[in-house]
Order: C-alpha cells, then sequence, then structure tokens
C-alpha cells in the first residue's frame, strides 16, 4: 500500500531539541512521564546513537509515544534511534547529498518463534525468540529536519498507529513491516507495507 504527502521543503530554523529519555534495558517496563499530574506512555528507548552536528533525528520518543497513546499492544513496542538505514556509510552518505528517499521510520513485527524453529534458530542465542515490535528511526540532514517532522506528524504516524493495530492481531504468524519513507527533494513521505512470510 502506498500514500504520499507533499509538502514545500525550506530550511527553517532549528526547534529546540525535546528531552529525551536514557536508553531502557531490554525486558523493563515502559515508563510513564507526568505532565499536568496526568502519567502519560514512554515507549522505552533500547538505543539510541549520537549523530554529528549535520544529522538530526526528525522525531523524539516523547512526540512519538504521545501519538501512540492508545495504540494496541503497545506495552511491546521498543524504541531503537539509529545512525543510518543502510549498511555502509559511504552509501547513506550519498543518499543524503542527492537527497534520495530513504526510510526514516520503520516499524517491524516478528511473531514468536515455534518450539521446532526457535532450537534451530540462531536468534535464540541472541534472545530473540520471543514475540517482537520494534520500532527504528533513522537520522536526516538538519536543514530538512522540520519538513520530516511535518511530515511524519500529518501523515506518517497516523497511519503507524492504524498499522499497529492490524499488525499486532494475536495469532499473526507472519512477519510484518511498516516504512514510511522521506524523499528531501520531492518534500514528500511515501508509507510502504510488506508482509514478509513466517517468522
Amino acid at each position: 500500500m502506498k500514500e504520499r504527502a507533499k509538502k514545500e521543503v525550506t530550511p527553517t530554523d532549528s526547534k529546540p531539541k525535546s528531552r529525551e529519555s536514557a536508553p531502557t534495558p531490554e525486558g523493563q517496563e515502559p515508563m510513564a512521564t507526568k505532565r499536568s499530574g496526568i502519567a502519560r506512555f514512554l515507549i522505552p528507548t533500547r538505543a539510541r546513537v549520537k549523530l554529528p552536528y549535520h544529522l538530526s533525528y526528525p522525531i523524539g520518543a516523547e512526540a512519538l509515544s504521545e501519538k501512540l497513546q492508545k495504540a494496541p499492544r503497545r506495552e511491546m513496542l521498543g524504541l531503537f534511534f539509529r545512525s543510518r538505514p543502510v549498511l555502509a556509510s559511504a552509501e547513506f552518505q550519498r543518499w543524503l547529498r542527492e537527497q534520495e528517499p530513504y526510510p526514516i521510520l520503520v516499524a517491524e513485527y516478528r511473531p514468536a518463534l515455534d518450539e521446532k524453529t526457535k532450537k534451530a534458530s540462531v536468534l535464540e542465542k541472541l534472545g530473540l525468540t520471543d514475540e517482537r515490535l520494534e520500532i527504528a528511526v533513522y537520522p536526516v540532514a538538519r536543514e530538512v529536519r522540520d519538513i520530516a517532522r511535518e511530515l511524519l506528524g500529518d501523515l506518517g504516524l497516523v497511519h503507524l498507529a492504524k498499522w499497529l493495530k492490524g499488525a499486532t492481531v494475536r495469532g499473526t504468524d507472519t512477519v510484518r513491516r511498516l516504512e514510511l519513507v522521506f524523499s528531501p527533494r520531492e518534500g514528500t513521505i511515501e508509507i510502504r507495507e510488506m508482509v514478509m512470510g513466517a517468522a
């Protein structure tokens, strides 16, 4: 499924960074923040990479958590702030330089492996055989951060919340993936959904 939204790309002054939580160890319960005396859900940050000055994350843990307050099975979520969406650093730098489209937020649901598959999987040694629901956020060039953030808020996170509802239906036995692909040149975000077969 594909959807597109378009905004005009115009450099703007940087906004103050929102306060981020410290990474939360694997398996720890989701945290809650308090605003006006009301406890709010905060997705646990499992990892966060420090970025060079010319890069910035398009959204933080608090803003993302705010949009997913009513998401189903939100207690499963883990949040990762990664340095790039591709293995080769040189390739990512080329994408940035040429303003190529690439995913800036990826959500993935993986069902638990059955006992037979678990014993034969290399994932068992890594403790990755249980049901998982993870969100990865990737950086953008600092000068387009505001437009990327606006696109995520206007369309991307609304669709993410809907996707979570369908992807995490109990009994689902397929790996499901959602990519929010940002095009700095076009000022658009494209939604890509994938079903990747059994885990």
